[in-house]
């Protein structure tokens, strides 16, 4: 017989170690304040929260009670999305993991954002629907989102076919592009296909040589898509063994402040200085 737990129960069991806290965006802060003032470690989906003033609050929680507290940029879907003051607003609910992951990738700090939206594609949704957005790093190196959120996949008739299977050709794309000086790396997690080239300047002329090519199974889909699993066995084995998140919050809170940065961005049409 299962036994349902309220929150209050869980806050007080001393065997319970470690919560993941997979609520409503709104919810967040509430929720991990109770949880790190418990001595809970916590695992808080993103964005972290609603506002930077309550996200700010989370980290000052954390490190006050010398708490364990990662937040997981993962992207999940459902309905109240659409609702602004449920969700907050589709930069930080979508897209906070794709702002998260060029800062890891460059390793530099942003010194300017700008952010610009067309009219939405769905009329009802309370929050923007799409987003152009350029970041510009103390390093030299620029970073750019385009993101659209149109009609969802459509059914093709099997229900064994699974989400990429379903959404490839239909209009739908998710691709990684990174140009350096020495070469270019291509994701297009639909097509399962991951293509690096290198770039060489010869008295010819310059050349582009396709040095690999690299595809991935649907088992694997999780792995190269947006690997939850092995996160969450990170999660728990760092809490087993009393070490500190793999990313701090005051980390997750910056690619955070990014996010707000470029709504404002949005909102003013004017490009904003982070120096």
């Amino acid at each position: 017989m299962s036994t349902t737990l309220c929150l209050e129960d869980i806050l007080l069991d001393p065997a319970i170690k470690l919560v993941f806290i997979t609520a409503a965006n709104a919810a967040h802060k509430p929720l991990t304040l109770k949880a790190l003032a418990a001595g809970k470690a916590v695992m808080c989906e993103k964005p972290m929260a609603t506002t930077l003033e309550d996200a700010w609050s989370m980290v000052e929680a954390a490190e006050r009670y010398k708490g364990f507290l990662q937040i997981g940029f993962e992207l999940q879907k459902a309905s109240w999305r659409n609702k602004k003051d449920i969700c907050g607003f589709m930069f930080g609910e979508k897209l906070s993991h794709y702002v998260d992951l060029p800062r890891w990738w460059i390793g530099s700090e942003v010194s300017e954002v700008y952010s610009v939206c067309s009219p939405n594609i769905t009329p009802y949704s309370e929050v923007r629907d799409n987003y152009h957005t350029t970041y510009r790093f103390s390093n030299g190196a620029v970073s750019h989102l385009t993101y659209i959120s149109g009609p969802a996949a459509t059914f093709k008739g099997d229900p064994l076919q699974n989400v990429l299977s379903q959404q490839l050709g239909d209009g739908h794309a998710l691709r990684y592009l990174i140009v350096g000086t020495k070469g270019a790396i291509e994701t297009d997690v639909f097509a399962r296909t991951v293509k690096r080239w290198e770039f060489k300047d010869l008295p010819e002329g310059s050349t582009s040589t396709l040095v690999e090519s690299l595809t991935w199974s649907p088992e694997e889909d999780h792995s190269y898509f947006h690997n939850t699993c092995e996160q969450t066995h990170d999660i728990v084995r760092r809490v087993a063994q009393g070490l500190p998140p793999k990313t701090l919050p005051r980390d997750s809170y910056e690619t955070m402040r990014l996010c707000f940065l470029a709504e404002e961005s949005a909102d003013s049409g004017k490009v904003i200085s982070l120096k």
